[in-house]
């Protein structure tokens, strides 16, 4: 518990404080220990101390309007730091989804809702102003998310239009695609050509999710989600 606390108080401090380069790759390096701390220990007292919440809090920075005083003073620009800050909070946070009291956390303070931002064409606006790569990254990033989490909070995944996100994205995914020798089968892989490649990943990523999602609609009981 005490090694929780102190990550928590540091990682607050730099949230709130952290202006210069020093300080904002410190800020990463102890978001980097909670990570592995987490991925070691999933049961560590995240949501006794506040650390889930302030984790959720940042986020959804950038996607979901918060004044909570937690993150007072917190910034978040198109710049290396904070986009890998973004990356590292998103996969600790999915990490730690099959815990239902934290997992509900998530959703209170706007995670799906966050990720839910990133299921729209890569022309999309964003509060943050990514670059194209940034932005195509958290976009794979997130879907990749929401088909770990989506099964596990179906209502908040039906209340956000989630079946309607995705095939307007598959819709946009299949348009930019306009040449059917962009993709080639070999007997075990699907390659994606030069041309046009990140539209294609994200293309197959929502096939991945969509199934997975219809499937726990119809079969709503607990089951091995790595059977699927």
């Amino acid at each position: 518990m005490s090694v929780v606390r102190s990550l928590f108080s540091t990682f607050s401090h730099f949230i709130q404080t952290a202006k210069t380069k020093q300080d904002l790759q410190l800020r990463n390096d102890v978001m980097s220990v909670t990570q592995a701390l987490v991925s070691h220990c999933p049961k560590a007292p995240l949501l006794e101390c506040g650390f889930i919440k302030i984790l959720s809090l940042v986020a959804t920075y950038s996607e979901v309007k918060s004044e909570d005083e937690m993150i007072e003073g917190f910034t978040m620009k198109a710049q290396n730091d904070d986009f890998e800050l973004k990356k590292l909070v998103w996969s600790t946070l999915v990490s730690l989804c099959e815990s239902d009291a934290l997992r509900q956390v998530m959703i209170d303070h706007g995670f799906l809702t966050a990720l839910f931002e990133y299921v729209k064409p890569n022309d999309s606006v964003c509060s943050v102003e990514w670059t194209s790569a940034q932005y195509e990254e958290l976009q794979l990033q997130a879907l990749s998310s929401l088909e770990t989490l989506c099964p596990l909070c179906l209502n908040e995944y039906m209340s956000g239009h989630g079946n309607t996100r995705l095939i307007m994205l598959l819709e946009w995914a299949y348009s930019e695609c306009k040449s059917p020798d962009l993709i080639t089968n070999t007997q075990d892989t699907t390659h994606l050509h030069a041309s046009q490649p990140g539209t294609l990943t994200q293309f197959f990523a929502l096939f991945q999710i969509h199934p997975r999602i219809c499937y726990f609609q119809l079969h709503p009981p607990s089951i091995d989600l790595e059977s699927l």
